[in-house]
């Protein structure tokens, strides 16, 4: 167990100890963003040339499918930190494209700490930790609407020792402040 908490901090704590720098091409923003089961407010910052940290808090929902419980689903309280390396704004920028509020491709680490469901059908019910590589896509309308897909691989965990891997595909909708 303690493995797994070195390597969860070992995300997090540099993280938090990055300075942000200002970026010609990455922006500052807060906003407010939806998925299929939670709500956040998320606030990115630059950190480097094409490398944003993103701090959300809020409530986080997760459906699934087992052959013991069949379908289940829960809606937690939630707290997660993503570092965010956009490979290709770049090239978005040279050639003229749209890149207001880092709209371009990435490739991310989120670790989240998701603690006990208010809302929940089947579920375990407990304190859990996940950390997940993703790709993903960003764009922003009309200055302020965002849209958001990813997919990764999640790897959840909890002080008891429990673990598992999931495939998480994401879909995020959000306005920008």
């Amino acid at each position: 167990m303690k493995f797994k908490c070195f390597y969860f901090g070992l995300f997090i704590i540099p993280s938090l100890t990055l300075n942000a720098q200002e970026s010609m091409f990455l922006q500052k923003n807060h906003s407010v963003s939806m998925e299929v089961l939670g709500l956040t407010y998320n606030y990115e910052s630059p950190i480097a040339k094409r490398v944003t940290l993103i701090g959300r808090l809020g409530m986080q929902g997760g459906a699934g499918y087992s052959s013991s419980l069949g379908s289940y689903y829960a809606i937690s309280p939630a707290i997660s930190f993503e570092t965010r390396f956009y490979y290709n704004i770049l090239k978005r920028e040279s050639s003229g494209k749209n890149i207001k509020g880092n709209s371009a491709n990435f490739l991310s680490l989120s670790t989240w700490y998701i603690s006990n469901p208010v809302i929940e059908h089947k579920s375990s019910g407990a304190d859990f930790f996940a950390v997940t590589p993703q790709w993903g896509v960003r764009r922003v309308y009309w200055k302020h609407f965002m849209l958001e897909a990813g997919a990764g691989i999640s790897y959840f965990f909890n002080l008891e020792g429990d673990s598992k891997t999931n495939l998480m595909l994401n879909l995020r909708l959000g306005y920008m402040f």
